[in-house]
């Protein structure tokens, strides 16, 4: 008789799938392939959002000692662990950036290379970068500061520290003429001419 009751339980769970009933497996299952659409989603996007903004993607191998230097470099300049008690890559990017204009400029001392000290310069340099790319590819545009203030506000980059030789408020939201401000005074000329 127990292989009757184990055969009449099996078909009220063929029963309840049937009916539109989901079990909790199946029910997990769904919300797993959910997150797994919005994670490649966002990932899209942001890889988009690098693309456009001029920032090329290379993948490096490290030792571990190179790592922990790296994090011991992101924790001097002031940076956040964020994400599973690690650093942003955008943010080792940035360190990654210093310590090759610092190396560039020993080898070249000709060259002009900018002073990135800290993570606000750094996010400052980084910020002055991506407008001048972007108003390069926004220079058809009618006003192509408007367009890149526009881009940078619906991508969600925030205005970064700015020193007061800079500008002598302290924005919190994007405009042309901030945008304007911290654009290479070359690309100034060419639009506003």
């Amino acid at each position: 008789m127990s292989g009757y009751d184990d055969d009449l339980l099996d078909f009220e769970g063929d029963n309840d799938s049937i009916y539109g009933y989901k079990s909790q497996n199946e029910e997990v299952s769904e919300l797993v392939k959910h997150e797994r659409k919005l994670s490649r989603e966002r990932q899209r996007k942001t890889q988009e959002r690098r693309t456009k903004s001029g920032l090329i993607q290379k993948k490096l191998y490290l030792s571990k000692t190179d790592v922990t230097r790296l994090e011991s470099l992101a924790e001097m300049f002031g940076y956040e662990r964020k994400v599973r008690d690690s650093y942003l890559s955008e943010d080792l990017s940035m360190i990654i950036s210093h310590c090759i204009a610092k190396l560039y400029k020993e080898v070249n001392p000709s060259k002009t290379v900018h002073k990135q000290a800290d993570k606000d310069a750094q996010e400052l340099y980084r910020t002055k970068i991506i407008i001048k790319h972007l108003l390069t590819v926004y220079e058809l545009h009618a006003d192509p500061f408007d367009e890149v203030a526009i881009f940078l506000s619906r991508n969600r980059i925030q205005v970064p520290s700015l020193p007061k030789k800079i500008t002598s408020r302290n924005p919190k939201a994007w405009s042309a003429d901030l945008v304007k401000e911290l654009s290479p005074s070359k690309v100034r000329v060419k639009f506003e001419t």
